[in-house]
């Protein structure tokens, strides 16, 4: 498993052959596709995604680390997206035309002198 700050990437451990070339296996999870990460036992611990799949399991022997890391972009996924929804609710059609004037007199002001 690879963590980056917003997603999770499960690397295959063997190489597959497509259209005639081995290639690694990667699946990519955002995120928002995160349903649960859990440990299993010291050294397993489990992912369940919201795209369907059955739970993944790995074994490794920081799993207890895995874990609150994943958990952590989760959360960091969460927080980000709690943010971004309220701009959206705050930002009314109504509020466009003021905004507009306000940077209008602004740019106008700045260049009479």
């Amino acid at each position: 498993i690879k963590l980056t700050f917003q997603s999770f990437c499960v690397v295959s451990n063997d190489k597959a052959r497509v259209l005639g070339h081995l290639v690694t296996i990667n699946d990519l999870y955002h995120a928002s596709e995160l349903e649960e990460a859990t440990v299993v036992d010291a050294s397993t611990f489990s992912i369940k995604t919201t795209d369907g799949m059955p739970t993944m399991r790995f074994t490794c022997s920081e799993a207890e680390q895995a874990v609150q890391a994943i958990n952590h972009i989760y959360a960091r996924w969460r927080m980000g997206e709690t943010d971004a929804s309220a701009l959206r609710k705050n930002l009314r059609p109504d509020d466009v035309p003021g905004t507009l004037l306000n940077m209008v007199l602004l740019c106008s002001s700045s260049s009479i002198r």
